[in-house]
């Protein structure tokens, strides 16, 4: 594997990984899926979905690839949200698309519905992204930090 492809590869592990700990409160299944499963199998669940996305994002036109950034908390959130679990066993029963295209296609269609209808996103990163858009963070932050100056 080329190191461009391993560090891409990573990345879409780590924020399906992200996603799916972010997701545990909206989604019964999974929490019941997480609850019976280790957290190895669990990773190993989410390097399998990293490739499955991957997959659907390369079937993107570049135009289409916009439409779904942010990456992490757009396209590979509305990704996990696919994701049919299974309570059971095995963490991932299905993902109900037969093709990256129709996955690819599947996401686009989830996400022009989001931003059609916007809604305050769940997770916490989004919430703090939302912050610091509308904030001054530096002067917040440090309306918050003790006074050291005669330290």
């Amino acid at each position: 594997m080329h190191e461009t492809e391993y560090i891409e590869r990573s990345d879409a592990a780590i924020c399906v990984w992200a996603n799916m700990a972010d997701a545990l409160g909206a989604s019964p299944s999974l929490r019941a899926a997480w609850n019976k499963s280790s957290s190895v199998e669990l990773r190993r669940t989410a390097i399998d979905l990293a490739d499955v996305a991957l997959s659907a994002w390369h079937a993107m036109s570049l135009e289409e690839q916009q439409v779904c950034i942010p990456y992490d908390w757009g396209f590979i959130a509305t990704v996990v949200r696919s994701v049919e679990w299974n309570p059971e066993g095995n963490p991932v029963a299905t993902i109900p698309y037969e093709t990256p295209r129709a996955l690819a296609a599947a996401i686009l269609s989830d996400m022009s519905r989001e931003k059609a209808q916007p809604s305050q996103p769940a997770h916490t990163f989004a919430r703090f992204g939302q912050w610091l858009e509308t904030s001054n963070p530096p002067a917040d932050i440090a309306a918050l930090l003790p006074d050291k100056k005669g330290e």
